[in-house]
């Protein structure tokens, strides 16, 4: 398994689609695992937040510059107001996030190093753990 994976990694046609496959299977776990976890809390106060913000599309949110915002009014247009669809939303910018630090990576190492980069960086606790906190992994000051 580890043989076939790092095959996939080193491969220039193959590799982006794992790299995107695994940061979509991340996406989706962390989503269940926070949906579960989260069941009995509020949202986190900088999650309302940027909801709030995304209501209207500003040119600046007071103290934080727009994207943040402006990414929240997108998804919730798309997707229910609701607690699992903020985790989603948190997660699906983390998902994006691993396959930017891949792209970084690769300026520096190859394929397959630059995958192991991605799979340490998903394995990091405050990368999963506060990732639900969407407004301070977005654009925020």
């Amino acid at each position: 398994m580890a043989a076939w994976l790092a095959a996939l990694a080193s491969d220039p046609k193959a590799s982006l689609w794992l790299v995107v496959g695994f940061a979509a299977a991340h996406t989706v776990l962390w989503t269940i695992i926070l949906i579960y976890l989260k069941a009995a809390q509020d949202i986190h106060m900088d999650v309302a937040e940027a909801f709030a913000w995304g209501q209207k599309f500003l040119l600046g949110y007071g103290k934080h510059p727009p994207l943040s915002g402006w990414v929240a009014g997108l998804w919730f247009q798309i997707f229910p107001v609701a607690n699992w669809s903020t985790y989603a939303l948190a997660m699906a910018t983390l998902g994006c996030g691993l396959v930017i630090c891949w792209l970084i990576a690769l300026r520096v190492v190859d394929r397959r190093r630059a995958f192991f980069t991605i799979v340490m960086l998903a394995l990091y606790p405050i990368f999963n753990f506060k990732g639900f906190k969407y407004i301070r992994i977005c654009c925020s000051s």
